[in-house]
C-alpha cells in the first residue's frame, strides 16, 4: 500500500517538474522577446509632396499606417518643413501584465517617433494609428500644445475617420459601445474644458476622452475645418486665450450656441457609429 503511495507522488512530482519546466520557458518566451519587426523590412511612404515621410519598422504596418496619414491630412496641414516619422511596433508586455489588465497603452506618440502594440485588428490599428498621427501634425504645426479636452478629442476624431476608413475597406459594418460606466463619470462643459491632466479611474478617463471627442466633434461642424484650423491655431499659440473667448468674439457664439456644446456631450447624445481606440 505504501510503496503504491510512493510510485503515485513520484508520478505527480514527475508531472508537477514537467509543467513547471514548460511554465519557465513560455515566461522566458514572453518576456523575453523584443524583435518586432519581423522578416518583412521596413517601408518608407512619402504624403503631402514630400513633405510628411513615414518611415515604418514593420512592414505588416505600412497599409494602416498609409491609410491612417491620408485620413489625417484631410484634416490637418502637413508641416511647413519636410518632416519624417518614425513608426514601430512595440513588444507584447509579459503575460502577466495582461493578465491583471496592466498592459502597456496601446500607442504612444513622443517627437518624431509613434510606437504602438501589436494589434491584428486592422480597424483598430488604424484608429491608433489616426489617432497618434493627429498628435504628431498638431505639434509639428503649432508651437504648443492645444488644452487636453481639444488635442485628444481632435484625436480620437481622427482616428475615428481612420478607423472608418479601414472598416469600408474591410466591408465591415462597425458598430460602437461608450466606455463601461462613463455617464457616472461624465463630466460637464467646464469640467471638460477645463481638466489639466488625465488621472482618475478608467471609467472617468473613458468618459473624458468620449466627451472632448464629442465637443470637437460639434466644434468642427459648427466652424468648418478652416474655421476649425485658425481655432486651434489660437488656442496653441501663446499667449493662449479662454477656449471660449474666441468663439464669441471671432465667430460670434452666444449663450445658447455654448448650452447646445453642453447638450453635445451630455450622456443621452446618440453614440457615434465606428470603433473606439
Amino acid at each position: 500500500m505504501l510503496d503504491g503511495m510512493n510510485a503515485k507522488h513520484s508520478i505527480l512530482a514527475a508531472r508537477a517538474v514537467r509543467w513547471m519546466a514548460g511554465l519557465l520557458l513560455w515566461l522566458a518566451a514572453e518576456g523575453g522577446s523584443a524583435g518586432t519587426g519581423g522578416p518583412d523590412g521596413a517601408a518608407v511612404l512619402e504624403f503631402a509632396d514630400g513633405r510628411v515621410r513615414c518611415v515604418v519598422e514593420s512592414g505588416q504596418l505600412a497599409g494602416a499606417a498609409e491609410l491612417a496619414m491620408k485620413t489625417a491630412l484631410r484634416t490637418l496641414p502637413p508641416p511647413e518643413a519636410p518632416s519624417t516619422l518614425a513608426v514601430r511596433l512595440l513588444p507584447p508586455p509579459p503575460f502577466y501584465k495582461r493578465w491583471f489588465g496592466a498592459g502597456s497603452p496601446h500607442g504612444m506618440q513622443r517627437e518624431d517617433e509613434i510606437a504602438l502594440q501589436p494589434e491584428a485588428d486592422g480597424v483598430k490599428l488604424a484608429f491608433r494609428l489616426g489617432h497618434e498621427m493627429s498628435h504628431w501634425l498638431v505639434a509639428k504645426s503649432n508651437p504648443r500644445r492645444p488644452p487636453l479636452w481639444l488635442d485628444e478629442g481632435l484625436a480620437q476624431r481622427i482616428g475615428a475617420q481612420a478607423a472608418a476608413a479601414a472598416g469600408r475597406t474591410e466591408k465591415r459594418g462597425l458598430a460602437r459601445t461608450p466606455p463601461d460606466g462613463w455617464e457616472a463619470c461624465a463630466l460637464t462643459l467646464d469640467e471638460l474644458t477645463g481638466l489639466g491632466d488625465y488621472g482618475g479611474s478608467p471609467a472617468a478617463s473613458g468618459a473624458f476622452y468620449w466627451q472632448a471627442e464629442r465637443l470637437v466633434d460639434a466644434l468642427c461642424e459648427r466652424l468648418g475645418r478652416d474655421d476649425f484650423l485658425a481655432y486651434l491655431s489660437i488656442l496653441s499659440t501663446p499667449p493662449v486665450p479662454g477656449w471660449q473667448a474666441p468663439l464669441r468674439g471671432r465667430w460670434w457664439f452666444n449663450d445658447s450656441d455654448f448650452e447646445a456644446l453642453a447638450r453635445a456631450i451630455a450622456p443621452s447624445t446618440p453614440n457615434p457609429t465606428v470603433p473606439p481606440k
